[in-house]
Protein backbone atom coordinates (compact mmCIF):
# COMPACT_ATOMS: atom_id res chain seq x y z
CA UNK A 1 0.00 0.00 0.00
CA UNK A 2 1.27 3.47 -0.83
CA UNK A 3 0.41 6.32 1.54
CA UNK A 4 1.05 10.02 1.17
CA UNK A 5 1.85 12.57 3.84
CA UNK A 6 -0.83 15.27 3.74
CA UNK A 7 1.65 17.95 4.80
CA UNK A 8 4.74 17.45 2.61
CA UNK A 9 3.19 15.13 -0.03
CA UNK A 10 5.94 12.50 0.39
CA UNK A 11 4.90 8.96 -0.52
CA UNK A 12 5.77 5.80 1.41
CA UNK A 13 5.46 2.08 0.75
CA UNK A 14 3.75 0.32 3.67
CA UNK A 15 3.75 -3.44 4.31
CA UNK A 16 0.55 -5.39 3.69
CA UNK A 17 0.32 -6.48 7.35
CA UNK A 18 -0.17 -2.85 8.39
CA UNK A 19 -2.76 -2.40 5.69
CA UNK A 20 -5.09 -4.93 7.35
CA UNK A 21 -5.80 -2.63 10.29
CA UNK A 22 -8.82 -0.37 9.99
CA UNK A 23 -7.09 2.77 11.25
CA UNK A 24 -3.36 3.36 11.56
CA UNK A 25 -1.29 6.26 12.84
CA UNK A 26 1.60 7.22 10.61
CA UNK A 27 4.49 9.58 11.16
CA UNK A 28 6.27 11.14 8.22
CA UNK A 29 10.02 10.56 8.39
CA UNK A 30 10.66 13.76 6.46
CA UNK A 31 8.49 16.43 8.14
CA UNK A 32 7.57 14.50 11.35
CA UNK A 33 3.85 15.06 10.74
CA UNK A 34 1.49 12.49 12.37
CA UNK A 35 -1.83 11.53 10.78
CA UNK A 36 -4.35 8.69 10.61
CA UNK A 37 -4.93 6.67 7.47
CA UNK A 38 -8.04 4.59 6.95
CA UNK A 39 -7.34 1.25 5.27
CA UNK A 40 -8.77 0.82 1.81
CA UNK A 41 -11.47 -1.79 1.40
CA UNK A 42 -10.82 -4.63 -1.00
CA UNK A 43 -13.00 -4.71 -4.08
CA UNK A 44 -15.66 -7.37 -3.90
CA UNK A 45 -16.61 -9.69 -6.70
CA UNK A 46 -19.93 -7.87 -7.13
CA UNK A 47 -18.05 -4.63 -7.85
CA UNK A 48 -16.01 -6.41 -10.50
CA UNK A 49 -19.16 -7.91 -11.98
CA UNK A 50 -20.81 -4.49 -12.11
CA UNK A 51 -17.75 -3.05 -13.82
CA UNK A 52 -17.80 -5.81 -16.43
CA UNK A 53 -21.49 -5.23 -17.06
CA UNK A 54 -20.85 -1.50 -17.40
CA UNK A 55 -17.98 -2.15 -19.81
CA UNK A 56 -20.18 -4.40 -21.93
CA UNK A 57 -22.93 -1.80 -21.99
CA UNK A 58 -20.45 0.89 -23.07
CA UNK A 59 -19.16 -1.35 -25.87
CA UNK A 60 -22.71 -2.11 -26.96
CA UNK A 61 -23.67 1.57 -26.96
CA UNK A 62 -20.53 2.51 -28.92
CA UNK A 63 -21.23 -0.20 -31.50
CA UNK A 64 -24.79 1.03 -31.91
CA UNK A 65 -23.57 4.60 -32.37
CA UNK A 66 -21.08 3.47 -35.02
CA UNK A 67 -23.79 1.49 -36.80
CA UNK A 68 -26.16 4.47 -36.76
CA UNK A 69 -23.43 6.75 -38.10
CA UNK A 70 -22.70 4.28 -40.90
CA UNK A 71 -26.38 4.10 -41.86
CA UNK A 72 -26.62 7.89 -41.72
CA UNK A 73 -23.55 8.20 -43.95
CA UNK A 74 -25.08 5.76 -46.44
CA UNK A 75 -28.28 7.79 -46.54
CA UNK A 76 -26.55 11.17 -46.85
CA UNK A 77 -23.94 10.11 -49.42
CA UNK A 78 -26.12 7.75 -51.47
CA UNK A 79 -25.54 9.68 -54.69
CA UNK A 80 -21.77 9.45 -54.35
CA UNK A 81 -21.88 5.71 -53.62
CA UNK A 82 -23.42 5.02 -57.03
CA UNK A 83 -20.14 6.04 -58.68
CA UNK A 84 -18.06 3.80 -56.45
CA UNK A 85 -19.66 0.56 -57.65
CA UNK A 86 -16.68 -0.46 -59.82
CA UNK A 87 -14.31 0.08 -56.90
CA UNK A 88 -16.27 -2.31 -54.68
CA UNK A 89 -16.47 -4.92 -57.43
CA UNK A 90 -12.68 -4.81 -57.85
CA UNK A 91 -12.24 -4.88 -54.07
CA UNK A 92 -14.46 -7.96 -53.78
CA UNK A 93 -12.71 -9.73 -56.66
CA UNK A 94 -9.32 -9.04 -55.07
CA UNK A 95 -10.34 -10.82 -51.87
CA UNK A 96 -12.13 -13.54 -53.80
CA UNK A 97 -8.88 -14.36 -55.63
CA UNK A 98 -6.82 -13.98 -52.48
CA UNK A 99 -8.76 -16.47 -50.36
CA UNK A 100 -10.05 -19.51 -52.25
CA UNK A 101 -13.49 -20.50 -51.00
CA UNK A 102 -14.51 -24.14 -51.52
Amino acid sequence: MIIECPKCKSTFNVADSIEKKIFSNFKCSICQHIWKVKAQNKKTSSDKKNRKENNYSYVLILNLVILLLAVLALILFKEKLVYSNSFWIEFYEFFLNLIPIK
